[in-house]
């Protein structure tokens, strides 16, 4: 599974799946520097011929941390490199 547009909220999962909206799912995700974390989702819509969006649902306080700050070092990184 590969995970595009990351936040603390959701993100869009690579597949060639489809998933209809409203289907709940525990997805891992590796957070850089961060380990993996488990998280309960929810579908959101479909992109047809890419994959699929979920919202994180119930998400406990830890693993929100561990979003938060994989997102923060993504987006320090990218303003960061040459031309962001």
């Amino acid at each position: 599974m590969t995970v595009h547009d990351l936040s603390i909220t959701g993100c869009l999962i690579e597949s060639f799946h489809d998933v209809p909206a409203g289907r709940r799912m525990t997805i891992e995700i590796d957070l850089p520097e961060e380990g993996t974390v488990s998280l309960l989702a929810e579908s959101v819509y479909s992109r047809p011929d890419f994959g699929y969006a979920v919202k994180f649902v119930d998400v406990p306080p830890q693993a929100r941390v561990q979003l938060a700050r994989a997102v923060f070092t993504k987006l320090t990184k990218s303003k960061s490199a040459p031309g962001g």
